[in-house]
This record gives structure tokens, sequence and C-alpha cells, in this order.
């Protein structure tokens, strides 16, 4: 995640009106985020995406700084993980330094409401002023669905608000709501209740709630998710389907990416052409044309192709593959001594390894875990990514060939992780692995702007890291080309040639 969100207006973090928004995983918390603050966040579509505080500013029509914080996913306040912990802590005022929110949003899954419904049963218990934002309203809708929003409120006592985050519609009637709140936090938030028998009392007022305000048909009508799980999930087909998509996305690096890599090598040709005819020879022009501008275009050439990946990643983050991927890989985890969850972790590996053995976290089991982030550095990360199109593309100049090799290469890291994997929970952490469950979220057309925004985190482009490093490299550049500064490249050049020159003919030799 980037920490550009604890950027924000520090005035509105100090003294203005500050919201929460909880809720299960999936329920589209972070796309309400993105929406009220219209901040870039990472938007996805299995547990424990967001595993850090988030921060940012919605600011209102009348012009209000309201800082809203987006909290990890979490089914209840409970906390059986590192993620549920922060959630709780941050609800509670038990962070350091920051004190309880003045509201809590709670974003529920309009068409999983019994479920969500048990989160908004905790909070309430916690005695904080709160709202319910009831997401995926339109999903509801599709599968027959009616919910009394107004009987709602009035039964559980806080306010409702339907609506569909990612299209907007129904968010303006929260944003109004939080324009005019003055709530008052308690000063002393009470903890829901950790008593097993409290459990069955919820659950209760949950069944008798939703037989008020929801209505649904007799039968479920069959919606467009079940009919393509039933290709996708399949015990053949759909792992058949996973490897023809990883197949083309290979091969797209390729054959997409050719085009958009000719004219960015043409454009810092152009651009080092330029600079070269402005600057004077010597020192200073090595340094700028031959070190800065051509440094930072044998790392802005490979943007392409790691941009075409990370498009192809937030595509499925988006649409709900994701967790159908994990799903068909559970079985081959299994086979290495892991479980489902380690699959998400590990294919995030794929863009960095950093995220992916922070992802870890959602593991429950400290032995899995440990297990997965020792075998994530094996996946071949997008850094190797250009190494992999040098070496391929000097040897295979067929873009389709070349393509299949780097398929090749990321199959022989995953190989390679799965096969130490199976040493390490049969050598140094034995164990079952742990039951995985993941709830399959229904099939979405992707956000252009969520993937526009993932793509535009992820991607390596010298906006703002390079700079700082690319400046010391092109100076070490210099110094180990033997062009110090103040000295022509002319001059360097004739020492060059009169090296060579001794070497052609060769060392003198004593005679006798």
């Amino acid at each position: 995640m980037s920490h550009c969100h604890d950027s924000v207006d520090a005035a509105s973090q100090r003294a203005g009106l500050r919201i929460a928004l909880a809720g299960n995983p999936n329920a589209g918390k972070t796309t309400l985020f993105n929406r009220l603050t219209r901040l870039r966040a990472k938007v996805g579509n299995y547990p424990g995406v967001t595993v850090e505080r988030i921060s940012g500013t919605l600011r209102t029509p009348s012009g209000r700084a309201i800082a809203v914080i987006d909290l990890p996913g979490t089914y209840s306040l409970t906390a059986h993980s590192p993620e549920e912990q922060v959630a709780l802590d941050v609800l509670a005022g038990k962070v350091a330094g920051e004190p309880p929110p003045h509201i809590v949003v709670v974003v529920a899954d309009a068409s999983n409401l019994e479920r969500n419904l048990y989160l908004v049963e905790q909070v309430r218990e916690m005695g904080v002023p709160m709202a319910v934002a009831l997401n995926m309203i339109d999903l509801a809708e599709t599968r027959g669905m009616a919910i009394d929003a107004p009987v709602m409120s009035r039964m559980i006592g806080v306010p409702v608000f339907p609506m569909d985050a990612r299209t907007g519609r129904g968010v303006d009637a929260l944003v109004h709501w939080l324009e005019t709140a003055a709530p008052e936090v308690p000063e002393r938030v009470a903890l829901p209740s950790p008593d097993p028998a409290a459990i069955p009392d919820r659950y209760r007022r949950i069944e008798a709630l939703c037989a008020e305000v929801v209505s649904r048909p007799e039968v479920r009508p069959e919606t467009r998710s079940d009919g393509i799980d039933r290709v996708l999930t399949h015990r053949v087909a759909g792992p058949v389907a996973f490897l023809a998509l990883m197949v083309l996305v290979f091969i797209s690096i390729f054959l997409w990416a050719e085009p958009l890599m000719g004219l960015v090598e043409a454009g810092v040709g152009l651009l080092a052409a330029g600079a070269a005819s402005l600057l004077p020879a010597g020192g200073l022009r090595d340094l700028i044309v031959d070190g800065v501008i051509a440094g930072v275009g044998n790392v802005v050439v490979f943007v392409p192709q790691i941009a075409i990946l990370f498009v192809f990643l937030a595509l499925m983050e988006d649409s709900g593959y994701m967790a159908r991927a994990a799903f068909i890989m559970d079985r081959m985890m299994r086979g290495a001594g892991l479980s489902g969850r380690s699959f998400i972790p590990l294919l995030g590996s794929f863009a960095c390894a950093i995220p992916g053995i922070m992802a870890t976290r959602t593991i429950p089991g400290q032995r899995d875990r440990l297990a997965t982030i020792l075998v994530a550095p094996f996946m071949s990360c997008s850094a190797r990514l250009p190494i992999y199109v040098l070496v391929t593309g000097a040897f295979f100049p067929h873009p389709l060939t070349a393509g299949l090799v780097v398929f090749s290469m990321y199959l022989l890291g995953i190989a390679a992780a799965v096969g130490t994997a199976f040493l390490i929970k049969r050598v140094l952490f034995r164990s079952e692995p742990e039951p995985f469950l993941m709830e399959l979220p229904p099939y979405r057309v992707p956000v252009l702007r969520n993937v526009v925004n993932t793509v535009w985190l992820r991607v390596p482009l010298p906006r703002v890291g390079a700079p700082p490093i690319q400046w010391p490299t092109s100076v070490v550049w210099v110094k180990a080309s033997g062009a110090p500064m103040g000295r022509s490249s002319c001059a360097v050049e004739r020492e060059a040639e009169k090296r060579a020159s001794l070497v052609r003919r060769g060392p003198r030799c004593p005679r006798g």
C-alpha cells in the first residue's frame, strides 16, 4: 500500500471530524473509501487486502474536511489476526496518539446482509456514533431481494444508506449526513461482550431484523456468476483456464509491449540527442546524456511490459477471478503442505516479495505463515522481468517463443517454491495445513479507475523513487568510466584509443 495517505490534511486529522470505515472483507469498504476521498487505494476481492491503516480526507460540497480511516476487513470484533486487532484497537481508541473516531460507518454487503449484520451488532454494543452503508444494493436487486432501509434504520436505531459505491449511487446521501453530523464521542468506549453466550443473542436479533426488512424470492435465481463458476471452478476446466490465462499474460508481455517499447526507446534517444546538442562537450554532458538520461531510459524501456503484467493482475482482482484462482490452487498448495491462503501472498510476490511477505499476516497458522514467508522470494518478482526479457530476447527473437520461455522461467520459480515448501513443512514445521475458507465474490465488470490506480501505484515509473537513486548511480558510472568531472569526453576518448593501441601491439618483453 502506498503511504501517501498519511500526508493528508493534518488539521482535519487533529481537530476535524474523524470517521472510520469498518466492514467485512469484500463488502466494498475500500471502494467506498476511494469514492469519498478520491485517493488511490488498493481495491481487491480477497480477504486481507487492506493490511495497514489508510487515511484520507473527504471534502464535502460545503468545504468541510472530514478525515476518513479505512480499517482492515474483519468479520467480527473478536480479534483472530493482526488485521482484526488493528480494527478493534482503532475503534476502541487504543492506538497511541490517535483518539477513537467520531463516527463509525459500517459497510455491509446488501446481498449477504445476515452475515454482515453481526459486525453491525458488535459496533452497536460499543455505544459509538455509527451509520450503516448498505453497499452492493444493485447486486441484491438483481437477485430479487428488496431491503426496507427506513424500517431497518428504525429497528437498529442508526442511519442506513443504501448505495452502490462502484457507481456512486446513494453515496451523496451519506456525504450529506456526514456534512451535518455533530456526534458526541463517549469518554469510554465499551468493548463487545466476549461471552460466548452473547453470540446466540446477536444472531436471534439479526434473524428478527432480516425477517422484517428483507424480502427475497422463494427460489434463488441463478446468477451470471453461478454459470461462469461452473466452468472456471471445475476440477478439470478450472486449472486449464487458469493455466491458459497465465500463458496469455506472458505472451502478451512481449507481443503487446514491443511497439510501446520502441516508442519509449525513440523518445529516450531524442531526449539524449537534444541534451547533447545543448550541452558543451565535457564531463557534465557525459553525466547528463550517458548517465542520467541513459540510466533512466534503461528502466523506463521496460515499463510497458511491467505495466501489462499489473494490468492483468488488477483485472483479475477487480473482476473477482482472483478468489477463484486461490480456490483452484488450494489443492496444489495442500500438496506442498500449505493452505490455499498462501496463494494470495505468493501471487503478490510476482509483483514484489515485500508486499507478498506482508500479506502473509492474513494466514492464521504461524507455521503456515512462516513457511509461506520463506518460499515467497522464489517467485519471480517484476524486478526480474527486465532480466528475463534481455536474456530471452537475445536467444529467442520470436515474440511467441520468448513469451513461452519467460513463462517457463516463472514456472521454474513456482516449482522451486513448492518443493521448498514441501521440505519445510516435512522437516521444520510439521503440522496439518489450516482449513481454507474463502468467500467467492460475484463477478463484476472491472472499474477502469481502479485498474489505472493499481498500475500507477505499482509500476516503477521514474517519478519519485528513481531520481534519488539515479543521481548517485550516474556519478558512479562517470567514475567507473574514467571520465572525471572537468575532463572532456574527447580527451577520455583519445586516452582510451591510446590504451587500445598499446593492447593491440602487446607488451614489450626484454630480450634475453
